[in-house]
């Protein structure tokens, strides 16, 4: 059982998603979950798990979390299955849709929690131009002050065989920000998935590049 459950950004900005059971014993046999979560065309969905509790499998094809984009109503895969203690961390949707498939399989064999995470959706911004500047919201010159509890992203894009320079001219998160977990900008060569790291990520507490160079024609910020 379980069915369809849809969260929409224009409902809910952010919230919960838990397996069926995970506050009290467990999920049960034979459970099949979906759940859309899906933004409007200008945003993408942030999915942070933070307790996955399943039974492990080779391959992960008995009891397993799967992720896919859905892009004008056909899926794409945006993680492979996920199974056992799997630290999945953050992930940052491709498309405005993604759609989550949580399985258990007729076997078990002891009682497992299942999984949390928490989700929020954050507005994407494209450039194609041969250039331009992109500063953070309420920039006004420098030193200025970073706002609380805020999420951008930029997509830059060039035509084949271009690429990309990212000239870092102003920066500063100012003294709150003395840890990377409290202010930081990533800077990806494709869409940020469980299995890529940034290409670049700094904060007020390390070094930054006055430059990066893509590797193809786009980054991700």
């Amino acid at each position: 059982g379980c069915g369809v459950t849809r969260f929409s950004s224009a409902e809910q900005s952010a919230g919960v998603i838990k397996s069926p059971g995970y506050d009290g014993s467990g999920y049960l046999p034979l459970t099949d979950c979906t759940y859309d979560i899906i933004g409007s065309p200008n945003e993408r969905v942030v999915l942070n798990f933070i307790d996955i509790h399943l039974a492990e499998s080779v391959l992960c094809y008995q009891d397993y979390i799967s992720l896919k984009n859905i892009v004008q109503g056909r899926p794409t895969l945006l993680m492979e299955n996920a199974c056992g203690s799997a630290k999945i961390g953050t992930i940052i949707s491709a498309s405005n849709w993604v759609q989550l498939r949580f399985h258990s399989s007729q076997i078990r064999w002891e009682e497992y929690r299942g999984f949390q995470l928490k989700y929020h959706f954050i507005r994407i911004d494209f450039y194609s131009g041969a250039s331009g500047v992109i500063s953070s919201p309420s920039f006004q010159g420098y030193p200025s002050t970073v706002a609380d509890n805020v999420r951008c992203a930029w997509i830059i894009q060039v035509p084949e065989n271009w690429q990309i320079l990212l000239t870092l001219t102003k920066f500063n998160f100012g003294k709150a920000a003395s840890s990377c977990s409290a202010a930081n900008i990533s800077v990806f060569d494709v869409f940020p998935t469980a299995s890529k790291t940034p290409k670049d990520r700094f904060c007020a507490s390390t070094n930054y590049p006055e430059s990066i160079v893509s590797e193809d024609r786009m980054l991700f910020i």
